[in-house]
């Protein structure tokens, strides 16, 4: 599968003033599955791997990938993401909104998968909120 046959819609938007890529797939799950994707330090995405694009729209699951430049994802200000908010708390106070909000997503539904910076930023997370993200 390449990029140009996938077959959801792919948009980047903008969430509290920084952006993020959506995918929703041509048959979305009637659970409301969704996937918060957690770059790595080069701020790859997941649109560049096919394998994982397939299991996307295999078991219909959104995916939301804000992107955080090289923030480690951590619970500290990072200045080069943003000097007034940690990533964390961007993530609980706007993405999880959005979420809640245009896909009528909440959680436990919401699994975090990461790379690399982004995978140590979704174990950390959900090793710290548990109930909130039991799936990673």
């Amino acid at each position: 599968m390449t990029n140009d046959e996938l077959k959801g819609d792919w948009q980047q938007i903008e969430i509290a003033g920084h952006p993020c890529y959506t995918y929703v797939p041509p048959q979305p799950s009637e659970h409301g599955y969704t996937v918060l994707y957690m770059h790595g330090y080069y701020q790859g995405v997941p649109m560049e791997h096919p394998q994982m694009m397939e299991h996307f729209d295999r078991h219909g699951l959104r995916v939301i990938a804000p992107l955080t430049r090289r923030s480690w994802w951590s619970e500290r200000i990072c200045l080069d993401f943003d000097p007034d908010i940690t990533v964390v708390d961007y993530l609980m106070e706007e993405v999880l909104p959005f979420l809640e909000k245009e896909w009528q997503c909440v959680p436990p539904r919401i699994a975090l998968m990461g790379a690399s910076m982004g995978g140590q930023g979704a174990l950390r997370l959900s090793y710290k909120r548990p109930n909130i993200f039991p799936v990673v």
